[in-house]
């Protein structure tokens, strides 16, 4: 091969492999990825592609209503059995990890075990706790039930200054971590009479905004699109802002013991360039929709990537050190369960996929 066209060749596909599209509904497999944006030509990122395993359809048994008008949370227990909180029927369904129905439980009402949610105005959010209870979260009568795994209802609480709250968690006391929508501190502690116990990391640690100023007009209360949180099985509380992009770690007392900055230049390159465009239109952009820690203490963090026009999981240690990414092989909305090395996930409104990691 002549020296010029040898030169042209190993151009084209250094060039080619620089532009490499991961495309969906592809086996899981790791590649070496470097990002056309990559501040760095010497730093790869590992990108694994989750294997999907199973769906759970529109219509999963053989009653009128089993089947999802309108998906709005997920969460499991420690069995792998999945919950789906649906604020068109008002009721929470219950599978088992491999997808299978096993049973549902509530209906519309303002009594006890009821709900009053609807789709898109007055969703429903729903969270195992560590005391193997579950919580609905029920916007429309402003209220936390408590249910065991079985639909049971146990009790309800009526948090302060309610505002919605799709992260809802309970540490093995029972006591539950909200919102505070007033005050100096972001975060409220109920205990399981529903009395408030304790307040949690100030605003002023929590609104800093670390790549823009702050957005003129940009309202301060704390919303449910600001922050994410999780409890670890050890009651380690983890706490993300969307502001700061930072980690702050809680210990089981509610001591904060640690916080990091949130690190990816992948991330960070796409986020930068989105959240131009926001500002610019006097709007925020909302960089992590989900928070998820598995048994070891992980943490994985959900994002849109615009640049890529794919969902992304981030993987940090406890300690905040960046571990991998993983891509979800088709379009997802955004909401997840986790169980061991099993994904859950939204596909839309009405179907649910279950992934590999």
């Amino acid at each position: 091969m002549k020296p010029k066209v040898f030169i042209v060749t190993i151009f084209c596909l250094i060039s080619a492999f620089s532009l490499l599209t991961v495309y969906p509904n592809a086996s899981a497999f790791s590649l070496r990825w470097l990002p056309p944006t990559s501040p760095s030509h010497f730093q790869a990122e590992e990108i694994k592609i989750l294997k999907k395993v199973g769906e759970i359809g529109e219509k999963f048994g053989e009653g009128e209503e089993d089947y999802f008008w309108h998906i709005d949370d997920l969460c499991c227990d420690d069995e792998g059995n999945l919950y789906v909180a649906d604020s068109g029927w008002n009721k929470i369904f219950k599978f088992s990890p491999e997808g299978k129905f096993l049973g549902s439980f509530g209906r519309e009402g303002q009594g006890p075990g009821e709900f009053m949610g609807q789709p898109r105005r007055l969703p429903l959010s729903i969270s195992y706790g560590n005391d193997g209870h579950l919580y609905v979260f029920d916007s429309g009568n402003q209220r936390i039930a408590k249910f065991t795994l079985e639909g049971n209802y146990l009790d309800q609480i009526f948090p302060r200054f309610f505002t919605y709250d799709d992260s809802l968690v309970a540490n093995s006391k029972g006591e539950l971590i909200v919102i505070a929508k007033q005050g100096e501190f972001t975060l409220a502690v109920y205990n399981e009479q529903g009395e408030l116990v304790k307040t949690i990391l100030p605003r002023k640690e929590f609104y800093r905004y670390r790549f823009s100023p702050e957005p003129p007009g940009f309202p301060r209360t704390i919303i449910h699109l600001k922050l994410r949180k999780a409890f670890s099985r050890k009651d380690h509380l983890y706490v993300v802002s969307n502001l700061s992009l930072e980690i702050f770690q809680f210990d089981e007392d509610f001591n904060l013991v640690n916080k990091f900055k949130i690190k990816n230049s992948r991330f960070e390159n796409d986020f930068k360039k989105s959240l131009k465009e926001a500002v610019s239109k006097g709007r925020y952009r909302t960089a992590f929709h989900e928070l998820l820690v598995d048994d070891k203490e992980n943490l994985y963090l959900f994002y849109f990537n615009s640049s890529f026009n794919c969902e992304e999981m981030y993987q940090f240690s406890p300690n905040g050190q960046f571990k991998n990414i993983m891509l979800l092989p088709e379009e997802t909305l955004g909401t997840y369960a986790l169980y061991q090395d099993k994904i859950f996930g939204c596909i839309d409104n009405h179907k649910i996929g279950i992934y590999l990691k």
